[in-house]
């Protein structure tokens, strides 16, 4: 079993790569990837049905739930409740870089 996650692989793999997302963990007991969004791009994943949540490792944006926007930063974590079936609005104004979302394995809505 696996313990330790060096970030910086999955960073350097995504930049490689064709996506902006990699799923590092994905037990059934737990999910987690991280995402890369460059100036203006926005999440495009589907909205989950288990409760999720984001850390945020570099970066500059917002996040829009139910009209407020949230400021994304450097060390700022956000915890979302599944009861939240729609998309969130995740956009960066500078590249971010970002662990999420970590939740319990499940279907998109």
């Amino acid at each position: 079993m696996k313990f330790e996650y060096d970030t910086t692989d999955y960073i350097r793999k995504i930049n490689k790569g064709n996506s902006y997302f990699d799923t590092f963990l994905n037990k059934e007991s737990l999910a987690a990837g991280i995402l890369i969004l460059k100036p203006g791009e926005e999440d495009t994943q589907l909205p989950h049905d288990s409760d999720e949540m984001y850390y945020i490792l570099e970066g500059d944006g917002f996040l829009k739930i139910k009209n407020k926007d949230y400021v994304l930063k450097k060390g700022k974590a956000f915890f979302f409740e599944s009861v939240f079936s729609v998309s969130l609005g995740l956009t960066c104004t500078i590249s971010c870089k970002i662990i999420g979302p970590v939740s319990t394995p499940s279907s998109t809505k």
